[in-house]
């Protein structure tokens, strides 16, 4: 068990068993040697709140998604695809992908487990994988 914090451009690492600090640059080098994913501090801290990433967009598209009943915002951004899949029934945020360019999956995020914190719904249970990496964290 290990806690990750991020300030001014630096990681730190706690890790419980040994009571020790461990320091870098908020990289995704770093990043993926503690928590095993290669994404960028910032998008792992957007995730981790319960959201996407922000990124700058040119275009956005709001259509529902019939197999599984979920309401899905596309948004087209210079270098591919934000893609956040909100629950039908309580719209909150069910799943992102990000895309490259070609359409290829880069990543995806998956928020289940919601539970009510002072009048706030929050996610219990948050996934990120990266299929072309084969790295995954739950």
């Amino acid at each position: 068990v290990f806690a990750l914090t991020t300030a001014g451009g630096d990681l730190a690492a706690w890790v419980r068993e040994e009571n020790r600090d461990y320091r870098g640059d908020a990289s995704p080098q770093y990043l993926s040697r503690w928590a095993g994913i290669d994404l960028a501090v910032a998008d792992v801290v957007d995730v981790v709140l319960g959201g996407p990433p922000a990124r700058r967009v040119e275009s956005a598209t709001v259509y529902p998604e019939r197999a599984t009943q979920r309401l899905r915002l596309r948004q087209q951004t210079a270098d591919g695809a934000q893609v956040v899949a909100f629950a039908a029934d309580t719209l909150l945020p069910a799943a992102i992908e990000e895309l490259d360019g070609d359409g290829v999956l880069l990543w995806r995020a998956t928020f289940t487990g919601y539970r009510e914190a002072g009048g706030v719904a929050l996610a219990t249970r948050i996934g990120i994988e990266l299929p072309q990496a084969q790295q995954s964290v739950d």
